[in-house]
C-alpha cells in the first residue's frame, strides 16, 4: 500500500531547497560587493580593475532580494498558522531561537573587543540602528553597519503578524499594495525633503520589497498557486534586468531622486519578486529546480544569515588590520590578481566562520523549535476564528 503523502507544513516550506538555493543566491551577491568594496582596489586603475569593480558593487541589491524572500516566506507562514493554536507565541518564540543568539553574541563581542562602538549600543540592542544611521549618517566604525538590514525586518516582524491575523485574507493584497505606494511615496518625499540617509534606511521606505513577497505569499496558497505567474514572470524579470542595468549606469545623469531613491528600489523589489516566482513554483525536471537545489547551494543559503552577520566584520577587520590588495604586488599594473585573491581566501574563511556558527550555536537555539511546532488547525478551531472576524 502506497503511504499517504503528507502535505507539506510551515516548517517544510521554510527548508524548502529552492528557497534556500534563493536565499545561497542573495548572500553571495551581497558576499561579492562587499568583498570589492573591502578589498581595497580603488576605482582607478586598468580597465579590468574598472569593469570588475563596476559589475561587482552593485551586487550588493542582494539585500533587496533577502526582502522580498523575507515577505515571501514570513507571509507564507503566517498566513499558513493564523488559524491555528498558539499563533503569536509559535511564531515570535521561533524567530527569537532563530535570530537573537547570533545577533547578540556578535554584539556583546564587538562592544567587548571595540570599546568605541558602544555609544551606539542602544540603538543595536533595541533593532533601531537604520533609524540611528539615517539621523547621524554612516558610523565611522563600520563593522556592524549591515546590521540596518536586520533592524528594518525585525520592525517589519513586530507589525507584520498582528495584520495578517486581524485582517480577512481577501484585504491582504490591498495592504501589500498600499505598503507598495507608501514606500515609494516615502523615499520620493523623504529625498526631496534633503533626507536622502532617512529615503534609504527607514524601514518604510523598504517595505516595497517585502510586501511584493507578501503578496506572492497570499497568491501561492491561491487554487492554482504561482504556476499562471510563471510566463509573465519570465518577462517581467527581463523588463527589470534591463532597466536594473540602464539605472545603475545612468545614475549619473539622470536626477538621483528618480534613479537612485525611487525607482530602482522598486524595480530591483519587482525584478526579484518575479524571480522568486519562478524559483518557488520550479517544477522538479526544470533546470531552473536542478541549479537552485545544487547541494553547495543549499549550503551557502543554509548558513546564510550567519554569513550574513559575520561576513562584514571579517572583511573590514582582515582590510584594516592584516592585509588587502594594496598590500598585494599588482601585475602588470592591475590590482585584479590580488582583489580575487583575497576575495577567495576572505570568502572561504567567512564561510567556514558561518558554518562554524551554524554547527556550534545556531543549531542548538534552533533545535528548540521543536517545542514550538506549528500545526494545522482543528475544523473547531478554524470555526472560532471565522466567527471571531465576522
Amino acid at each position: 500500500m502506497t503511504p499517504r503523502r503528507r502535505e507539506p507544513t510551515p516548517d517544510d516550506r521554510e527548508r524548502d531547497p529552492r528557497l534556500d538555493g534563493v536565499r545561497g543566491i542573495a548572500i553571495l551577491l551581497v558576499l561579492v560587493c562587499h568583498l570589492t568594496q573591502y578589498g581595497g582596489m580603488g576605482p582607478q586603475g586598468p580597465w579590468p580593475d574598472r569593469i570588475y569593480r563596476a559589475w561587482t558593487l552593485p551586487l550588493g541589491l542582494g539585500v533587496d532580494l533577502f526582502f522580498v524572500l523575507s515577505g515571501f516566506l514570513i507571509t507564507g507562514i503566517l498566513l499558513d498558522t493564523r488559524d491555528g493554536p498558539d499563533y503569536f507565541r509559535n511564531f515570535y518564540a521561533r524567530r527569537v531561537l532563530r535570530i537573537f543568539p547570533l545577533y547578540y553574541a556578535t554584539l556583546a563581542a564587538t562592544f567587548l573587543l571595540i570599546p568605541a562602538m558602544r555609544r551606539d549600543a542602544v540603538w543595536y540592542w533595541t533593532y533601531l540602528i537604520n533609524y540611528r544611521f539615517a539621523d547621524v549618517g554612516w558610523p565611522r566604525v563600520p563593522y556592524l553597519g549591515h546590521f540596518w538590514t536586520l533592524a528594518v525586518e525585525e520592525q517589519f516582524y513586530l507589525v507584520w503578524p498582528t495584520l495578517v491575523f486581524f485582517l480577512p485574507r481577501r484585504v491582504l493584497p490591498w495592504v501589500c499594495a498600499a505598503a507598495v505606494t507608501y514606500a515609494l511615496y516615502g523615499r520620493w518625499s523623504l529625498f526631496d525633503a534633503h533626507a536622502p540617509d532617512y529615503a534609504n534606511l527607514a524601514t518604510h521606505v523598504r517595505l516595497d520589497a517585502l510586501a511584493i513577497g507578501g503578496l506572492l505569499a497570499w497568491v501561492a496558497r491561491r487554487p492554482r498557486g504561482l504556476a499562471p505567474l510563471r510566463r509573465p514572470a519570465v518577462a517581467l524579470l527581463a523588463v527589470c534586468t534591463a532597466a536594473t542595468i540602464w539605472l545603475f549606469s545612468h545614475e549619473h545623469d539622470v536626477t538621483p531622486l528618480l534613479a537612485e531613491r525611487v525607482f530602482k528600489t522598486f524595480v530591483l523589489a519587482v525584478g526579484f519578486g518575479a524571480f522568486l516566482v519562478l524559483a518557488a513554483s520550479a517544477t522538479p525536471a526544470s533546470r531552473l529546480r536542478r541549479a537552485l537545489c545544487a547541494p553547495w547551494l543549499t549550503r551557502v543559503g543554509l548558513y546564510s544569515y550567519s554569513l550574513y552577520v559575520i561576513h562584514h566584520i571579517v572583511l573590514i577587520g582582515l582590510s584594516r588590520h592584516a592585509w588587502n590588495v594594496k598590500r598585494l604586488p599588482s601585475v602588470f599594473g592591475s590590482h585584479l590578481p590580488a582583489q580575487l585573491l583575497f576575495g577567495a581566501v576572505a570568502g572561504a574563511g567567512c564561510l567556514a566562520l558561518s558554518a562554524l556558527s551554524y554547527h556550534q550555536l545556531e543549531s542548538r537555539f534552533l533545535a528548540l523549535k521543536r517545542y514550538f511546532r506549528y500545526r494545522r488547525p482543528s475544523p473547531a478551531e478554524v470555526e472560532r476564528v471565522q466567527a471571531r472576524a465576522v
